[in-house]
């Protein structure tokens, strides 16, 4: 197999080392996305059951109506709550783009309007792919807040 320099141009690869490539891509991606979830699910329940709990102390304790770190801890962990349901959004609305973008160039490029370097266009600037990140990593402030809040309130 002749493999070109550095800097040279490569061949255009045929159609089974392209299915080939593309589905190595998705199954990779997906894999990603599969423990991005799992770490979404742990934040997102935690959030919800520290925000459940922390009204439960202020139902069963009336003092803890008026303790400055109870209110502290049930609004971190409804802000982290609030945060996550936007990671989840933003994150479904990249991937749709993604996907919609990328089935478009396989099909430009089977119908031979691109070559293979196209099919590999960036998408998205680094900005858009912090947007849900940033929000996620509120999220997970939120409940390291509302768990710290909560103890100094439950523990007072």
């Amino acid at each position: 197999m002749n493999i070109p320099a550095h800097g040279e141009p490569h061949p255009e690869p045929n159609d089974m080392q392209i299915s080939y490539v593309v589905g190595e891509g998705l199954r990779q991606l997906s894999d990603v996305n599969a423990k991005a979830d799992r770490g979404i699910k742990l934040v997102e329940v935690w959030n919800a059951g520290g925000a459940v709990a922390i009204l439960s102390f202020m139902g069963a304790v009336p003092e803890m109506r008026q303790s400055c770190p109870a209110v502290i801890a049930l609004f971190a962990f409804l802000s982290g709550i609030l945060a996550i349901a936007i990671t989840i959004a933003l994150s479904y609305e990249r991937a749709r783009i993604a996907y919609e973008r990328f089935s478009r160039r396989v099909a430009s490029y089977y119908r031979r309007e691109i070559g293979y370097a196209d099919l590999w266009v960036e998408d998205f600037s680094k900005r858009v792919l912090m947007i849900p990140t940033i929000f996620a990593y509120l999220s997970l402030l939120g409940a390291l807040i509302g768990t710290a809040a909560g103890l100094v309130a439950v523990l007072r």
